[in-house]
């Protein structure tokens, strides 16, 4: 054959963003939705005619709109190839209020109407169980174990860099100057925090098929996954009927204890750690800390996970205690109502 290849027609371009097997969206520098293909329907459970003439923050979870914006803001002022979120997984949110982890690398592009941005989305975990399965790993338990292992991994990863901008946050607290700026200062401080729980909350609904662990397995799987990390294996003790927590209060004294766990190994220097799990009146979790002294709890980045901790308590009713422990230790107790 000779002479050049045929033109690509509109008709076929649009067939190809049609059948692309990720999402494809483009928008325009205000972030309005100009066009979407079949996956983003399927992704974020809009049609098209509902997703077009929208701002992209729709798909993205209202306590993440604002940093969105700003984002979209710097992107329109360097426009580059690249990841959003800098490499990191960024979370979607679908029209039944679902959230999920998702992969978008963004691209400039120049029309005659003006810079447009596309976006190619892409549901990490649905990838990754493509994956598993086409290399043979196509038992339900081994995909949801690739799965939760990732999700930690991911979360590792997520919060060693919210530390990082919240120890530069909190430097910058100290040497401000003026009650407004330490203001702002202080409710950044308080957001990091925040987002670092949340980041340690369960991504996915416990499994139907699965019988659940009781909470003793559990608390004993969570000090022994933090085994490593502490250099030291934390002892377990448990008192009275723990398993007649209700669900919402065990999953979030799982999270305070895995943040209780990662904050300690982070100050170092604790000879011995101690975990206790009494029910009675209430649910109480205690850490005892030797080697530890109370004022050390106080530091960054453990006074910001100690706050967290705090607001988690008052939000089911309880409270977070931290005193001394004999002459060199330290006592983390967490108290709230059993259900």
């Amino acid at each position: 054959m000779s002479g050049h290849p045929r033109e690509v027609t509109r008709t076929v371009l649009a067939g190809v963003i049609e059948a692309a097997p990720d999402g494809v969206l483009l928008a325009d520098d205000e972030g309005t939705i100009l066009l979407a293909n079949r996956r983003m329907e399927l992704l974020f459970g809009y049609s098209k005619e509902e997703l077009l003439g929208q701002p992209v923050e729709l798909l993205v979870p209202e306590h993440l709109r604002e940093g969105h914006r700003r984002h979209r803001a710097a992107f329109a002022r360097s426009r580059t190839t690249r990841l959003m979120g800098f490499g990191l997984p960024v979370l979607g949110l679908r029209r039944d209020g679902s959230e999920f982890a998702a992969e978008i690398r963004l691209g400039p592009l120049q029309t005659d109407d003006g810079a447009r941005t596309i976006a190619i989305v892409r549901d990490l975990f649905d990838h990754l169980e493509v994956e598993l399965r086409a290399i043979g790993a196509d038992d339900g338990a081994g995909v949801r174990d690739e799965r939760q292992r990732m999700v930690r991994e991911l979360n590792d990863r997520v919060s060693e860099r919210l530390f990082a901008a919240g120890m530069a946050v909190q430097s910058a607290y100290g040497i401000a100057s003026g009650p407004f700026l330490r203001d702002r200062l202080g409710r950044a401080l308080e957001e990091i925090d925040s987002a670092i729980f949340d980041l340690r909350s369960p991504m996915f609904e416990p499994d139907p098929d699965r019988a659940p662990e009781s909470l003793r397995a559990r608390v004993i799987a969570v000090c022994a996954e933090m085994h490593t990390k502490l250099g030291l294996a934390p002892s377990t003790r448990f008192l009275g009927p723990v398993e007649t927590a209700d669900a919402r209060v065990v999953e979030t004294l799982l999270v305070v204890l895995r943040e209780a766990l990662s904050g300690v190994a982070q100050q170092a220097g604790a000879s011995s750690v101690a975990v206790t799990l009494t029910a009675g009146d209430g649910l109480a979790l205690v850490v005892d800390l030797d080697g530890v002294r109370p004022s050390v709890m106080a530091e960054e980045p453990m006074g910001g996970r100690l706050r967290a901790l705090v607001a988690r308590a008052r939000e089911l009713g309880g409270t977070l205690f931290v005193g001394p422990n004999g002459a060199s230790g330290t006592r983390l107790e967490w108290r709230v109502p059993i259900g």
